[in-house]
């Protein structure tokens, strides 16, 4: 079996595993407002891409949780 997840991997082009990822990530928070802030690279110019988040709100009144997506091109 281990074998064949490793025959798997190899079998993807190296281009594919480093495409479209998220190099860094910062959030700033405070009691009424947020901001985020991310790089990312190795992607095709043209294409659309989003980027998907989900704040898990924790104070003493509480909420419901807080997703929302960052889209560009």
């Amino acid at each position: 079996m281990q074998s064949l997840c490793l025959a798997a991997l190899l079998a993807f082009p190296a281009s594919l595993a480093l495409a479209n990822h998220i190099d860094s990530a910062t959030v700033a928070l405070a009691c009424t407002q947020y901001g985020i802030k991310v790089t990312a690279s190795d992607l095709a110019p043209g294409d659309s891409y989003s980027i998907r988040y989900t704040f898990i709100l924790s104070s003493t009144t509480g909420g419901p949780p807080l997703t929302s997506a960052i889209r560009f091109q």
